[in-house]
């Protein structure tokens, strides 16, 4: 065990730490142009982003607050649904690789006690459904009778009611309403928690600009309201080369922290403090810790020798080759980490694994196109990889990997093309 520790510490202080520390000197310099002061790096992917930028500022000696703020999508979204009127079900009811009724009714909030009442008004859904996944085709349809519930819709508005004065009493006691421009870093892909973050602070008064730095987003911003963007890596608009060899979901392991989940706030001896799910076993702890002291050890270094940080051209050729390209040591050293994409993290799987391989088969071009063809109800159901590149690294012949890595980034690469 204490060996592949060793061996993911390495790897990640060789590949890993170059990546981080040229994106966060990207993050302090734009923060500077800007004469922002205090920047808040987002719980969870923030936590070694954040002390990679103290120590640069403290190395420089450049007057920035980095401060790390414990939030989730679930945490920053909650508060909010009964403000944002239809925008809640969209967010509700968003697709994701294992999704199920259940999923809907704990990222709304209700109890299990509470499943039959809303069961029962859907006029359609059964017990028997719960736990069934629902192809991307379908959710139009589930998100159509849960909606027919009486008790479903006004639990979401009692629940975000609820949220909302602990949630806001947080975000008060940690400054962001006392500024004029509030900067926060994050991985990025979508937006969402900025413009949660936006509404909530609006809500309570906020009229200044958010400023959201982040490695990456796959969309474009929601709305002009939300604030401003900043990407380094890529953009809806750029880099499309560079996002079709890029896995997030492996990235945002690498981006791991050692706590659990923010599930929300309370008021708690007169001092806001967030809700905090279960922290990850002893095992994960072990992966954190190798990941954290490589990634951490490494940018020190960087900062240290003052050298100049990688260019984005650089830091793509190490990403494409970690990603993409994994020798099979690397994939079961990255594999072990355990993702879940959904905001309630009701599931975890392995990030790969050699048992995954039978999966590869669903990524082949053909098969996938023919699949989209046919996309209605359970026909267009896909069981996704988290890090197909990461599985594929598992297979023992070297004509199959490549042909699979082919298929995979061709995918990709007609996604981004005609998306």
């Amino acid at each position: 065990m204490q060996e592949r520790q060793n061996q993911l510490y390495e790897q990640s202080k060789k590949n890993v730490a170059p990546v981080f520390e040229a994106f966060v000197q990207w993050v302090i310099e734009e923060a500077r142009r800007r004469d922002i002061k205090t920047l808040y790096f987002l719980a969870r992917d923030g936590y070694i982003l954040r002390q990679i930028a103290q120590a640069l500022c403290e190395a420089k000696g450049i007057d920035i607050q980095c401060r790390y703020l414990y939030c989730s999508r679930k945490a920053l979204r909650m508060p909010t649904y009964h403000l944002i009127g239809d925008e809640a079900y969209d967010l509700l009811f968003m697709g994701g690789y294992h999704v199920t009724v259940e999923s809907f009714l704990e990222r709304a909030g209700i109890s299990e006690d509470e499943w039959d009442t809303v069961l029962a008004e859907t006029g359609a859904l059964q017990r028997s459904d719960i736990r069934r996944e629902i192809a991307y085709a379908e959710l139009g349809k589930y998100r159509e009778a849960l909606l027919q519930s009486h008790a479903f819709r006004a639990q979401v508005r009692e629940n975000s009611l609820n949220s909302y004065p602990a949630a806001a009493g947080y975000l008060r006691q940690e400054g962001l309403f006392e500024q004029a421009r509030i900067g926060v870093v994050d991985s990025g892909w979508t937006g969402s928690v900025q413009r949660s973050l936006r509404q909530l602070l609006q809500a309570g008064g906020f009229a200044g600009q958010i400023t959201g730095f982040y490695f990456g987003m796959f969309t474009q911003p929601k709305d002009p309201a939300d604030g401003e963007y900043l990407t380094w890596f890529f953009s809806a608009n750029r880099g499309k080369s560079r996002k079709v060899w890029f896995c997030n979901n492996l990235f945002e392991c690498l981006l791991s922290a050692p706590h659990g989940m923010t599930e929300g706030y309370k008021k708690e001896n007169g001092v806001f403090v967030p809700v905090m799910s279960a922290p990850p076993d002893s095992r994960e702890k072990q992966l954190f810790d190798a990941n954290t002291a490589g990634v951490l050890d490494g940018a020190k270094d960087i900062i240290l020798r003052g050298t100049e940080p990688l260019s984005v051209k650089q830091c793509a050729a190490l990403l494409r080759c970690l990603m993409y390209r994994p020798a099979r040591e690397t994939a079961e050293l990255y594999g072990r980490f355990a993702f879940c994409d959904d905001v309630t993290e009701a599931y975890h799987f392995a990030l790969a694994d050699a048992g995954q391989q039978k999966l590869l088969k669903n990524y082949a071009v053909l098969s996938r196109l023919m699949r989209k063809l046919r996309r209605s109800g359970s026909a267009g159901k896909m069981t996704e990889l988290f890090w197909p590149c990461g599985t594929a690294a598992f297979l023992d012949s070297p004509l199959k990997r490549a042909w699979y890595r082919m298929n995979i980034v061709t995918w990709e690469w007609l996604k981004y093309t005609f998306k």
